[in-house]
């Protein structure tokens, strides 16, 4: 069976009232759900200059999901970013410490904050490529430049870097303290274009002096892409958890000689197996709406592609699609602050668990162990601020955040 090489299967469709649709070629992305396109381990934070030892760092987990541009950040669901969390307790998500603790005396000490850390990309190739635009979706505040992100790019393959832009702030209005998930464009400069050790990086700085607004920063599905000639084939495919199955969906903007496609399906993003296969509709120029569901999913990593196949047996591969499938859902993933009250959702043997609620600066307010399968607590008496709610069961501790 023949295989159409070099013929990029995801195109990006951009349409406004009134112009003329335009396909653009993914040439690298970067989902932080186990596309493995981003340094990991200790080249996850790199010191620049000026982090102290309580300095806060970048996290690559779905304790800041990946929500859709325009909508509020949350905690957990199933979509890994790279975020700045707290140097006091840990990841929280988009949520850092300020600093300003007192009794720290003055220099480098424990209890000092200052962060100055790149995060940044494995080589990207862009040869062949040029005109190239690097996109993501972010959420920013902190405190003006003194606690503020950018993104850099470096063209030697992180020896030097050049600042590519300081990226506003989002528009956070409503979001109760989470951050607005925010879509970004940035063209890259000619120097980017057609070499084989370009990196992108985003850089997080903030002082010590006890100011700032939560959120940090959090970027998530960032590509760089290149308009094309290619007519539009696939407008999206997407994977997500549907009860105890996962149904996978996508369009085609227009088919030219289309016999079907296959879906496939790994746990490591590198083997993949047939799952099944859905038939084509030959050549259309309409929109046209494709669905699968996987009855039995394995609980963790899933990855998902399509090979959509030609009338003549020539084929193209769609980029992957990643998914962690929960096992069980968190207790503290059902957790909701309704009034003055949070309620979890249910724990089997909630006499072996224990919860501990604090404050950002890491001080314990309440601790104990949760009276019925569901633990209230009455957050009435401690005014308004955000907690950090932490509950350990016998599956393992989780914690999340809660503004009022």
């Amino acid at each position: 069976m023949p295989h159409r090489a070099n013929v990029p299967f995801l195109c990006l469709l951009l349409v406004s009232p009134g112009t003329v649709c335009i396909a653009q070629t993914v040439v690298w992305q970067e989902t932080f759900d186990g596309t493995n396109n981003w340094e990991t381990g200790a080249n996850l934070n790199q010191n620049v200059g000026g982090s102290c030892g309580k300095s806060n760092k970048f996290y690559i987990s779905c304790k800041e999901n990946g929500n859709a541009a325009g909508t509020c950040g949350t905690g957990c669901g199933s979509n890994k970013t790279l975020h700045v969390g707290s140097a006091t307790l840990g990841d929280l998500g988009a949520a850092y410490d300020a600093g300003g603790f007192s009794n720290c005396g003055s220099g480098c000490l424990l209890c000092n904050t200052t962060t100055n850390k790149r995060s940044w990309s494995k080589a990207v190739s862009t040869v062949g490529y040029g005109t190239l635009s690097l996109e993501f979706d972010y959420i920013e505040d902190g405190n003006a430049t003194s606690d503020n992100a950018t993104v850099e790019y470096s063209t030697d393959n992180g020896a030097s870097w050049t600042l590519l832009e300081d990226m506003p702030k989002t528009n956070n209005a409503g979001c109760g303290g989470q951050g607005r998930w925010t879509h970004r464009v940035i063209p890259l400069p000619s120097p980017c274009w057609n070499l084989s050790t370009l990196r992108i990086a985003f850089h997080w700085v903030n002082n010590n002096d006890g100011t700032g607004t939560d959120p940090s920063f959090a970027v998530n599905d960032a590509t760089i892409t290149t308009p094309g000639t290619l007519p539009v084939e696939l407008l999206g495919f997407s994977a997500r958890p549907s009860g105890h199955a996962v149904r996978l969906e996508w369009a085609t903007a227009s088919e030219q000689n289309n016999a079907w496609f296959v879906v496939e399906h790994g746990v490591d993003g590198a083997d993949f197996q047939v799952l099944g296969r859905v038939p084509g509709a030959g050549n259309s120029q309409h929109v046209l709406h494709y669905s699968y569901v996987q009855e039995e999913p394995q609980a963790g990593m899933n990855y998902y592609r399509l090979r959509q196949v030609d009338m003549d047996g020539s084929w193209s591969l769609s980029p992957v699609v990643p998914l962690n499938f929960p096992q069980s859902g968190s207790p503290l993933g059902e957790a909701r602050l309704i009034g003055d009250e949070i309620t979890t959702g249910p724990m089997a043997d909630f006499g072996d668990c224990e919860y501990t609620l604090c404050d950002m600066q890491g001080r314990v307010l309440l601790q104990g162990v949760p009276a019925d399968e569901r633990l209230h607590l009455n957050m009435g008496p401690l005014g308004h601020g955000a907690y950090v709610l932490q509950l350990a069961t016998p599956e393992g501790t989780d914690a999340k955040v809660f503004f009022r």
